[in-house]
């Protein structure tokens, strides 16, 4: 699924002077056309400057939209789409940013009725099992550990999944309004603009899923055509340039509340160690 970055704190005006072109375009790379679901588009806004000599166009459209399109060999690529280990055959993959693991959202009158609470986490399989009626987004990608933990709920599950355009505004809703116990989301969209005020203002508890600890990555995806390795290898290039590192790294902040980037500093840091280099990878 989509990430979406919240507030922009990027000076990307500046970047017009400095950026110069990695490389001229290669043959037959005269334009990218990018389907992105609703948002601003900052990876876009990174790479174009660096870019000059491969117009870029955007259209919007869903998320299952923008998948059906990419697995088909469509000539489009995306970006801040989850990194998906099942479309390997399909895709080129290359990662922009890391998102902390999803979380369990419940108020805190429910809190103690979450099996694992009482540590601090949230025990998923369990919680599912339950009774209290919770919600996550259908089709989402929450990361490999929560999705095989989703996808193994019993029949009876007390777990709603909800369909959505890919965030999780409408689950957040539901949750403000009581309709569901708890959500399944990642803790920085109740940032967003988009997010109820109530649940930006008076924030429900998030508690971590036991047993998902390793940051889920996102970033930019093309088909596994000619052309979407063509495409693949310049923008892999050009994300791994110094000024596009310190622009995603200052992006990054906007992924992450305050106690994540504490408790996940050490893989972020790695991350963009790793970022100053071409990671391009076929999603597997």
């Amino acid at each position: 699924m989509s990430v979406n970055i919240g507030r922009r704190g990027l000076l990307l005006g500046a970047c017009s002077a400095l950026c110069r072109p990695l490389r001229a375009a290669e043959p037959g790379l005269d334009h990218i056309e990018w389907v992105l679901t609703e948002g601003d588009p900052t990876t876009q806004q990174i790479l174009a400057p660096q870019m000059p000599d491969v117009p870029f166009t955007i259209r919007h459209a869903n998320i299952k939209r923008i998948w059906k399109e990419l697995l088909s060999g469509a000539p489009v690529c995306s970006s801040a789409l989850y990194y998906r280990r099942e479309y390997a055959a399909s895709t080129y993959f290359t990662p922009t940013f890391v998102s902390a693991p999803p979380v369990v959202a419940v108020w805190p009158e429910t809190v103690s009725s979450v099996p694992g609470s009482t540590r601090g986490v949230a025990q998923l399989p369990l919680l599912m099992h339950s009774g209290l009626k919770g919600a996550a987004i259908s089709g989402r990608n929450y990361g490999d550990v929560v999705n095989a933990m989703i996808a193994r709920r019993p029949g009876d599950s007390s777990l709603t999944l909800l369909e959505s355009s890919g965030s999780s505004a409408r689950g957040i809703e539901m949750l403000v309004q009581r309709r569901v116990e708890y959500l399944i989301v990642f803790a920085s969209e109740f940032e967003e603009p988009n997010a109820p005020r109530q649940a930006r203002v008076d924030r429900p508890r998030l508690l971590p899923i036991e047993g998902a600890e390793v940051m889920v990555r996102a970033g930019v995806v093309c088909p596994r055509t000619p052309w979407g390795l063509m495409a693949m290898r310049r923008l892999d290039a050009v994300l791994s340039t110094p000024t596009s590192v310190a622009q995603l790294r200052l992006a990054q902040d906007e992924l992450l509340v305050p106690s994540d980037r504490k408790r996940y500093a050490a893989q972020v840091q790695d991350f963009f160690k790793a970022r100053a280099h071409p990671m391009m990878q076929t999603v597997e």
